[in-house]
């Protein structure tokens, strides 16, 4: 029997996400997500997680916004592949302010990150040091 193990999802947000809610893939472990426009409302999207159970690494680039990773619970490994200094979104999908924070990616245990966002992802790390989460490793990647 076939399953879908990898997807890799580019485009606009409207697009994009549509596929991601239409998918029911219960065996996909890596998931490479590129939005090219932040969406407008990523809240509406809530029965995401119970398609991709199994979802171990995330890999997201692009137009993202805050609650994209709520949708991704089970997910241990997360590679942020951005390297747009202006990017606001990266700085919001970890913003400590979020209500959902302390129950966000409770299995992470590692993030890989481009040097521009390395500050962005030691706060977010700290922030769950303070709360007593499991706070992940980090790998920053280096510009040549």
């Amino acid at each position: 029997m076939l399953c879908l193990v990898s997807l890799a999802i580019f485009g606009k947000s409207s697009h994009a996400l549509r596929i991601i809610g239409m998918i029911q893939a219960p065996h996909l472990d890596t998931m490479n997500l590129s939005i090219t426009q932040t969406p407008r409302n990523f809240q509406r999207y809530e029965s995401i997680a119970d398609k991709y159970p199994q979802l171990r690494w995330l890999s997201i680039h692009g137009a993202l916004e805050r609650g994209i990773l709520t949708h991704f619970p089970m997910m241990t490994k997360l590679s942020i592949c951005d390297n747009d200094p202006l990017a606001p979104s990266i700085r919001d999908i970890f913003d400590a302010s979020q209500d959902v924070f302390s129950t966000l990616t409770p299995r992470l245990s590692s993030i890989i990150v481009q040097e521009t966002f390395e500050e962005t992802i030691r706060s977010f790390c700290a922030d769950r040091k303070m709360l007593w989460l499991a706070v992940p490793e980090i790998k920053v990647i280096r510009r040549l």
